[in-house]
């Protein structure tokens, strides 16, 4: 199986089609599907499900596309050495955060330690989903999410078979994030009941999302909010915390960053749910200088240990 072959792959899956994967590889149809074929034959096993809502990785495919995924990325940073020069300073840093809003000088700090001529940061805000899969495939080098009890435990098992290491470098309270000018701004602290006639703000659901909707504060589930907004990007999600009537569900990491953008924290009555700040990362692969700085850096400014 070759490098080609394995990038043929790694774009069926995410496209989810024969078709848009040929598309997008500008190759043709029946060339691609021949592709597939043989990286089967050299298998020896199916490793996709094709039925009419497009095409499915089997548990061996599934497999087949994070080690894919991950070689092609190493691939790339080898492509990335030939444009090196051996005498200039070169640092990258990927990670993927979820539920955290992340303090605003937090990479200023670690550029202007990490002293290198050319830096690559990537900070990617997405799903908790895919936190583990950009970590799990070494597109991201760290993870930082922040998940309630429940979550913790179903999460810590399926990183266990994942191979991934998980910190858990703190704990606190589910808190209620919501404008300075909202109405039960003029409050230190609010019983669920009281958010009943306003908006719950929230990023998309997802697995582990999903996995919080039984919960309750003060007889109040969390998924019985009757009006929500969904947005993806965090800056945009913000925005509408600030300037509508909405609030989110919180913890006390983020709240002097939200003070910033004048969002107040309150807390919230009766509240047995509890939150925890983890970071993540694969357990066979040694941490790069610049990801062990990053971590110094934000343990520090966290607070954490």
């Amino acid at each position: 199986m070759d490098r080609m072959q394995l990038k043929y792959f790694v774009e069926v899956i995410e496209s989810g089609s024969i078709s848009k994967a040929a598309a997008s590889l500008y190759v043709s149809q029946p060339n691609l599907s021949r592709v597939m074929h043989a990286i089967e034959t050299e298998m020896g096993k199916e490793l996709l499900i094709r039925g009419n809502r497009g095409i499915m990785p089997t548990k061996t495919g599934e497999q087949l596309y994070y080690y894919a995924r991950s070689l092609l990325n190493q691939f790339d940073l080898l492509e990335q050495l030939k444009n090196i020069d051996e005498e200039v300073a070169y640092s990258k840093l990927a990670i993927s955060v979820f539920a955290l809003f992340i303090k605003d000088d937090l990479l200023l700090k670690y550029y202007e330690q990490a002293n290198s001529s050319q830096s690559e940061i990537q900070l990617i805000e997405t799903t908790a989903e895919k936190v583990v899969e950009n970590v799990s495939s070494t597109a991201c080098e760290l993870g930082i999410l922040v998940l309630n009890s429940h979550q913790l435990t179903v999460f810590k098992r399926i990183m266990e078979i994942k191979d991934i290491h998980v910190d858990v470098l703190d704990e606190g309270p589910l808190s209620i994030h919501l404008s300075e000018k909202h109405p039960l701004a003029v409050q230190d602290e609010v019983s669920a009941a009281q958010l009943l006639p306003y908006p719950y703000l929230h990023i998309p659901d997802d697995f582990y999302s999903n996995l919080s909707h039984p919960l309750n504060v003060d007889g109040v589930q969390i998924s019985s909010f009757p009006r929500t907004i969904i947005m993806s990007n965090y800056h945009s999600l913000l925005n509408m915390l600030n300037h509508t009537d909405c609030f989110i569900l919180g913890h006390p990491w983020q709240k002097t960053e939200l003070m910033k953008s004048h969002v107040k924290t309150l807390k919230l009555i009766h509240n047995t749910i509890n939150k925890h700040l983890v970071i993540i990362y694969r357990k066979k692969q040694l941490l790069s200088d610049e990801a062990e700085l990053f971590l110094k850096i934000f343990k520090k400014d966290y607070h954490v240990s």
